[in-house]
């Protein structure tokens, strides 16, 4: 009786909070040139390539205003205020667990192993902007919550970044 363990396209989310931060251009105050995003894993510090596409999207979201400049020079205005942004990694994971045999007659016998493959489904940033509305006499909290897809490429990068982190993400594959 084989007490091996295997699971299929096991899915996961794994969400990792992110810090964004601009590199002012020192020449002209408070404006940033051509993007000028810098974007860290919180928990980790490491720095995170989102791409232009995401970066661009997030600065419009943050409420900086570009200015468009000849010949073809965009400077970006830094928002004062920084609200959540989370990247969201959906995958799936297939593999195995067979905990060995180390009783019984030695040709019986073999050592425990295990496989686990993780695979990248999709990515995006997500960005919690609170909105508060006047309303009834009273103000009324809400939270809007804005996706934005990471390009495959930079989703390729980044997966690679973060590799280690979604491998000591835990998947539950008891229900498998």
């Amino acid at each position: 009786m084989s007490r091996k363990k295997t699971w299929r396209n096991i899915p996961f989310e794994l969400s990792r909070e992110l810090i964004v931060k601009y590199v002012p251009n020192p020449s002209l105050d408070d404006y940033v040139y051509d993007g000028g995003l810098e974007v860290f894993d919180e928990q980790t510090s490491q720095a995170l390539n989102l791409g232009k596409k995401a970066e661009e999207s997030i600065f419009k979201l943050l409420g900086g205003n570009c200015i468009e400049e000849p010949p073809n020079k965009k400077w970006l205005e830094v928002p004062e205020d920084i609200p959540s942004i989370e990247l969201v990694i959906d995958g799936n994971s297939s593999g195995y667990v067979d905990p060995g045999c180390i009783r019984g007659p030695v040709e019986n016998c073999y050592p425990p192993e295990e496989d686990d493959c993780r695979e990248l489904d999709s990515m995006q940033v997500i960005f919690h902007k609170s909105i508060t509305c006047l309303a009834f006499g009273g103000s009324l909290v809400y939270r809007e919550d804005v996706c934005i897809p990471v390009e495959d490429e930079n989703a390729g990068i980044l997966w690679d970044q973060l590799l280690e982190q979604v491998y000591e993400f835990e998947i539950d594959t008891e229900g498998e």
